[in-house]
């Protein structure tokens, strides 16, 4: 082998030394920054009556403390998500007793689990609807719902509702008024108290136009 060769295999050997220190140092950096997130895993299972039961489980190597959990909806493939605004409604609030309420995310550790209740899901997503005067004018295709995590860190996470949360939400709607039409129809002196037959009439009144504006607003939501 030539002195000439023998140069040339030495760079070569020299670049691919230089190249494995590089990557050597690429893959340790990247170790170092994903060991420092958080990962947290979301898992949701619908139960009877439309609630929702929440396990969160950190998976990673950094404490994480919940700050509140709320629903968010995804308009659109580029817009991102769009979570509901106010800070004052939150999923796993305790309102007797916030302190009561674990936040903590230890690493390793046990999964938080948290019932959230269909009727509180839906006074979220009610906000996500576009409706004018408790009324939808036109209608209204029914937005994909997120749970939405938000930690304390500014961090988010994001786990796609059930898709039946669209149709209990729409079924709610139309039927809320179901118990009083049937009651007025039926037995008026056991459920509603009243003096006159005029006194009767305007609550049956009262109670139509509530029926009625339910049933339109059931048959404008398009899941």
């Amino acid at each position: 082998m030539t002195e000439l060769e023998i140069s040339y295999w030495s760079m070569i050997g020299t670049w691919f030394a230089g190249i494995a220190t590089f990557l050597a140092v690429v893959v340790s950096l990247y170790l170092a920054s994903s060991s420092r997130k958080t990962k947290l895993q979301l898992r949701l299972v619908r139960h009877d009556h439309g609630n929702i039961k929440l396990s969160i489980l950190n998976r990673g190597q950094v404490y994480a403390e919940i700050e509140r959990v709320t629903l968010a909806i995804k308009p659109s493939l580029f817009s991102g998500f769009i979570a509901n605004g106010s800070e004052y409604l939150d999923l796993i609030q305790d309102v007797f007793n916030p302190d009561a309420v674990c936040r903590s995310l230890l690493p390793n550790s046990l999964s938080l689990t948290f019932d959230l209740e269909q009727e509180s899901l839906h006074s979220h997503y009610r906000f996500f609807i576009p409706y004018e005067n408790g009324i939808l004018e036109k209608p209204f295709k029914m937005p994909k719902c997120y749970l939405c995590l938000q930690l304390k860190s500014g961090e988010s996470y994001y786990s796609k509702v059930p898709k039946a949360f669209n149709i209990g939400y729409k079924e709610t709607v139309g039927g809320q008024f179901d118990p009083q039409m049937f009651a007025m129809c039926t037995e008026p002196d056991k459920y509603f108290v009243y003096e006159t037959s005029a006194e009767l009439y305007k609550k049956q009144q009262d109670i139509l136009n509530q029926y009625s504006k339910a049933r339109k607003n059931y048959h404008m939501l398009l899941c």
